[in-house]
């Protein structure tokens, strides 16, 4: 690993409710969590991966794979507790020398090393106090959304937010876990994602899926099937 000041950290937590026991789940033969660990130690750009955990599973199934494990105190290991204060709290007790740190979720087990390569290079550049991965909207726009009330009637959801023709819309894009920078020194004075200078990388959906819900297990397995037969399934526009 070549470092540069970067730091990964990789948050466990045991409890899931959505999707029970979803960090270890298997995922093409290995523990979903495998395969972040594998994608950070693979990217050469970290100078330590660090998994925050509750759970002596997941830790078995991260150490495997050579990250440093961090034991996560039980206050903060509740399916209520934000991220932000997570990562804040490994950033005060293990960030010394750390310029840089990288937040990547366990469940986002198709995005690549070279996604993450490519994501230090832009954050780098940018100089932003943060970035994070983003993938498109496609034909379910959120400005067209309808909320349904009684006897089925419809409404726009968003009416302070009319929507617009596919052609003056802009380009609309949504959050994932895949991959989320911080610059350490402005986070731990600010401790916020969405900063207003925060960047968005793009990625391909399916190399930006949460698998969240059970749900979710039916793209991974789409997905899984598609890589193991070597089918391209698109890059960003």
């Amino acid at each position: 690993m070549t470092g540069g000041g970067r730091i990964a950290v990789i948050p466990a937590r045991g409890g899931s409710r959505r999707l029970p026991r979803k960090n270890v789940m298997p995922v093409r033969g290995r523990p979903m969590i495998a395969w972040t660990v594998a994608a950070a130690i693979d990217s050469g750009v970290f100078e330590r991966i660090l998994v925050t955990t509750d759970d002596p599973e997941i830790a078995a199934a991260a150490a495997l794979d050579g990250a440093t494990l961090l034991v996560r105190p039980p206050e903060l290991a509740g399916d209520d507790v934000p991220l932000v204060q997570v990562l804040h709290h490994v950033l005060c007790n293990d960030s010394a020398g750390s310029r840089a740190a990288c937040l990547l979720m366990p469940n986002c087990p198709f995005r690549t090393a070279e996604d993450i390569r490519a994501s230090a290079h832009r954050f780098d550049r940018a100089g932003a106090s943060s970035l994070m991965s983003v993938v498109a909207y496609d034909w379910r726009r959120p400005d067209w959304a309808l909320a349904m009330g009684e006897e089925n009637r419809v409404a726009f959801a968003y009416r302070d937010r009319p929507p617009t023709p596919t052609e003056r819309s802009p380009r609309l894009v949504c959050p994932s876990g895949a991959i989320r920078w911080v610059a350490v020194d402005r986070f731990l004075a600010d401790p916020r994602f969405y900063a207003e200078d925060t960047e968005g990388f793009e990625l391909p959906w399916h190399r930006a899926l949460d698998i969240d819900e059970p749900g979710d297990l039916v793209w991974s397995d789409l997905i899984t099937l598609a890589l193991d037969q070597g089918m391209a399934l698109g890059e960003v526009a």
